[in-house]
């Protein structure tokens, strides 16, 4: 049966062979004798086994003992002499031969150089270095020497080896079990759910473990490949944990069940951590695509945003569980969900935020504990931060810019309550109103109403205890802030405030009309009554009354016009200050009314 082989002679040894004979031709005329003999070569005694001795010819280079040798196995290689010339005879197999060439004599498998007339144009297949295929040439039924295979023959490579993972039968069992688990799982905590809950975290635990053991296996292995349903088990996975983040955090969490589902948002965060270290790991192996992994690593996403949202509804214990949370995503986690690291550090911010504006609201206090866990977790967030940006410039995430400017104020806020405790804790009431005053300054910045009104009651409170302060700009202070802050607590606290300042600015006429009560004389009576009434209407004054003189012509008409003019009901559209100023100069209270 005919024998399809390759040309055993390389494009390198075609051409020399060929240069070769063609310097022999063109170095000799035709019919021209030579009375140079070629040296003859020195030959050397080899001893052979019985001890006689046999001549040799020495090798001059190894390029020539490698042509003697090639030219001695070659069968199909011989030589022609015509016009006293040696030609070598070289063999051109069907594919090196072009399919325009048109020479005399060609054998089937044998081309003889000497049959060439070089005075003529050379044919495009002698000089050119390019392998040409023409239709393949049955060869004789042997095998031909073939020198240096390895050098031009292509190898094949190894097939890609399959990672170790669950069969499809194992895995189809496994996810129907799942499933009905979770189908009859309940949002209410309770032994039902725990023990449902640990069956689907235990089976999704079986898959990632067994993927990564697998995938670890074969590390090392030059070429490998999933199996075709590794990546379905994987996307279960990752929506199998967004489900029962979504169960978690459906219903509000009772005080005392907050550590059983505390404990249940731990697992699918440490779930979630392994499912991203097993995707970068076949990341890295070229194993998935990447849109496969931006999918997922949204899923994963959406899984620990669930997560925060319920730890955020904690009644209690809130800050203490997302530390732990941020705890279970250390500096070296994956990549993909870096970015909800910084959410988490920002809820923990924002958590002992709101404890500090608790503590100045109900207090007028703010604790250094609350400081320090601030100033650890916003240098925190400054280095997710960082790590975030420089993802972002390698092209590796794409970054929402608001995240920084809100980092910038979680600074500005640091400083406002810094500012706060230095005014609680400052020796003079001069520098106490500095630091309360600074603070009200970027509490209106920042928006922050209620710690806004903190200040200004505090400053006026300082401001009151000072003789030479202005009594009405500590009443503007007070009346400013009770509008910033509805709460009832606050109100009764600046109530209580503004009427020990209003009595004090009205003691000098409640003192004086004590004095006119105190006569027994009729005339010292009247005198008094009159000076009483000059001294409020300059204290108080009044359109169109002249307390000079509205009690000359008749005093008891006078004294009527007089109450009208500060009757409560009379200054109805006055505000707060007015009135309570209307009704402490007629004596009349309204119910409820603080005295």
């Amino acid at each position: 049966m005919p024998l399809h082989v390759s040309n055993p002679l390389s494009p390198v040894e075609i051409v020399t062979r060929s240069v070769a004979s063609m310097k022999r031709f063109f170095s000799t005329t035709k019919g021209q004798a030579t009375d140079e003999k070629p040296a003859k070569r020195a030959r050397l005694q080899k001893r052979k086994e019985n001890g006689e001795t046999e001549s040799v010819t020495p090798c001059l280079h190894a390029f020539g003992s490698i042509q003697e040798r090639r030219e001695s196995t070659t069968p199909l290689v011989d030589r022609s002499r015509r016009n006293g010339i040696v030609f070598d005879d070289i063999t051109i197999w069907a594919q090196n031969t072009s399919p325009t060439t048109t020479v005399t004599k060609i054998q089937p498998s044998l081309f003889r150089l000497s049959d060439v007339d070089f005075s003529k144009p050379q044919p495009e297949w002698l000089t050119s270095a390019v392998m040409h295929t023409a239709q393949t040439i049955e060869f004789p039924d042997f095998e031909l020497p073939i020198l240096n295979r390895d050098s031009y023959r292509v190898k094949s490579q190894p097939p890609a080896k399959i990672i170790d993972f669950l069969t499809v039968s194992e895995y189809t069992a496994l996810r129907e079990t799942t499933d009905l688990s979770i189908s009859a799982l309940p949002p209410q905590p309770g032994y039902l759910q725990k023990t449902l809950f640990l069956h689907i975290t235990s089976s999704l635990s079986t898959i990632l473990n067994r993927a990564e053991a697998g995938l670890q296996d074969a590390w090392s292995t030059r070429t490998i490949q999933l199996p075709s349903h590794c990546t379905e088990a994987i996307t279960y996975v990752i929506s199998t944990l967004d489900f029962l983040a979504v169960i978690l955090a459906a219903e509000r969490v009772k005080p005392c069940h907050i550590a059983e589902i505390r404990e249940g948002l731990s697992d699918i965060i440490r779930l979630v951590v392994q499912t991203a270290s097993l995707i970068d790991g076949m990341d890295i192996r070229n194993l998935i695509r990447d849109i496969f992994r931006r999918e997922n690593c949204q899923k994963l996403g959406n899984a620990l945003e669930r997560v925060i949202a319920a730890t955020i509804g904690f009644e209690n214990d809130k800050t203490a569980a997302l530390q732990s949370f941020l705890e279970l995503l250390p500096a070296s986690v994956p990549t993909m969900i870096l970015p909800w690291r910084l959410h988490i550090c920002r809820a923990i911010i924002e958590s002992h935020i709101a404890t500090a504006i608790e503590g100045i609201i109900n207090e007028s206090i703010i604790s250094q504990s609350t400081l320090d866990g601030l100033d650890k977790y916003i240098s925190i967030g400054k280095h997710i931060q960082k790590q975030l940006d420089r993802l972002a410039l390698e092209g590796g995430l794409e970054i929402d810019n608001t995240v920084k400017r809100v980092l910038s104020n979680f600074d500005i806020q640091r400083t406002m309550f810094q500012a706060f405790l230095d005014g609680n804790s400052a020796p003079t009431p001069i520098s106490a109103i500095t630091f309360f005053d600074m603070a009200k300054t970027i509490a209106i910045q920042l928006g922050e109403t209620k710690v806004q009104a903190e200040s200004m009651y505090r400053i006026a409170l300082l401001a009151s205890a000072i003789p030479q302060h202005s009594d009405q700009s500590a009443r503007e202070l007070l009346l400013s802030a009770s509008r910033l802050n509805s709460s009832e607590v606050f109100q009764r606290k600046v109530e209580r405030l503004l009427a020990g300042i209003r009595r004090r600015t009205i003691s000098s006429i409640l003192d004086m009309a004590m004095l006119v009560h105190q006569h027994d004389s009729l005339p010292e009576f009247i005198e008094g009554v009159k000076i009483f009434v000059s001294s409020l209407l300059a204290q108080y004054p009044a359109d169109g009354i002249n307390g000079e003189t509205v009690l000359d012509v008749d005093m008891v008409k006078g004294l009527l016009r007089v109450i009208r003019v500060f009757h409560p009901d009379k200054n109805a559209s006055v505000d707060v200050e007015g009135r309570w100023k209307c009704e402490e100069v007629t004596k009349v209270y309204s119910p409820g009314c603080v005295n």
